[in-house]
This record gives structure tokens, C-alpha cells and sequence, in this order.
């Protein structure tokens, strides 16, 4: 892999360079973060990473950074060197134009066949959350949140979110240039 940081996924052998994300969806993801490590640590079930390598398939050439993904307590051996060997326990893709397409298919395929328990897929234009979870015939859809909807993840019970309630930053204008210079 390239040594200029995640930026970079491995498929099938072929390295696949992959869109930097805009500031919303960096701060989408960290809100998401927040929200599901406020969860786990205080009952100390394991920790939540992102924009991290996963080596998933590593004599087949899957590996992925991931927006965000949950390693078990159960699981922690599966992170050595910064790196996680294996899938996690959860993986979180939050959908934009340039990854959608990935997220929802060949991503979506591999992350089942290479044994990934929960997958969520967030879209921030739709505000949508959908929850799949592994099973021998292929990822059962468990939830599906529409827009205002409040989701409850399989996984973490009792744990609820909101998508309503993380605000993009506004629309900003960019400063009037007096060419003048006055």
C-alpha cells in the first residue's frame, strides 16, 4: 500500500484509489463515532476506530479504510501494529456521490464474504441508516431508518440515533473581493 495514509483500498490485488471526503462527511463520521464510543466504553465492549487499514482478505487483496468499524473486547487480537487482520465486528460506510456505488456493491460483497457481522450503510442526503447483519445466505437488511426516524442498532441495544440531529456546517459564502483593494 501507498504510504501516503488510507486513501488507497486493495481489491482483488488492484489498488483502487479512493475520493478524499468533504468536511461534512468527515464530521458526520466523527459525530457517529462519538455517538457509538459514548456507548461501548462506559460498558467496556470494545473500541471504535475509522479511516484505518483493514486487511480482510490479505492473500486475496481485500483491504479497506473503512469510515468507521467496532472491534469487540472478544476480538482485540485482531489489531496488531495499527493495522486490523480479520473483519470487525462492524463496519460503517457513510455514502457519498463518489463512494456510493462501491459502498453498495462490490464493498457489500466482500465485506459478506470475508465474514463482516453488522454492516450500516449512512446516506446524509437521504438521511437514511440501513443495518445488515451476516447470515449463511447472504446480509439480511435488520433495519432500515428513514428521515427522522429514530435508528436502533441490533447490535448496541438500547442505543439510539438520530440522523435529524447532526448539523452540517452552514452554507458559507466566500468573502467579496474588493479588486480595488479598498
Amino acid at each position: 500500500m501507498p504510504d501516503d495514509g488510507p486513501h488507497h483500498e486493495l481489491e482483488s490485488g488492484a489498488l483502487i484509489e479512493v475520493t478524499r471526503p468533504k468536511l461534512d462527511h468527515n464530521r458526520l463520521v466523527h459525530w457517529l463515532w462519538r455517538l457509538i464510543e459514548d456507548y461501548i466504553l462506559p460498558q467496556q465492549l470494545g473500541f471504535v476506530g475509522g479511516d484505518t487499514l483493514v486487511v480482510l482478505d490479505e492473500a486475496g487483496g481485500v483491504i479497506y479504510a473503512p469510515d468507521l468499524f467496532f472491534i469487540a473486547l472478544t476480538h482485540l487480537e485482531r489489531v496488531r501494529e495499527g493495522v486490523v487482520y480479520g473483519p470487525p465486528d462492524l463496519v460503517v460506510e457513510v455514502l457519498s456521490p463518489t463512494t456510493s456505488e462501491r459502498d453498495l456493491g462490490i464493498k457489500l460483497q466482500n465485506y459478506y464474504r470475508l465474514g463482516v457481522p453488522w454492516y450500516w450503510t449512512v446516506d446524509p442526503d437521504l438521511q437514511t441508516i440501513q443495518e445488515r447483519q451476516w447470515q449463511p445466505a447472504g446480509f439480511q437488511l435488520t433495519a432500515s431508518v428513514g428521515e427522522g426516524e429514530p435508528f436502533q442498532p441490533h447490535l448496541f441495544p438500547g442505543m439510539e440515533i438520530r440522523l435529524n440531529e447532526f448539523r452540517p456546517l452552514p452554507l458559507m459564502s466566500s468573502p467579496a473581493v474588493d479588486p480595488a483593494g479598498s
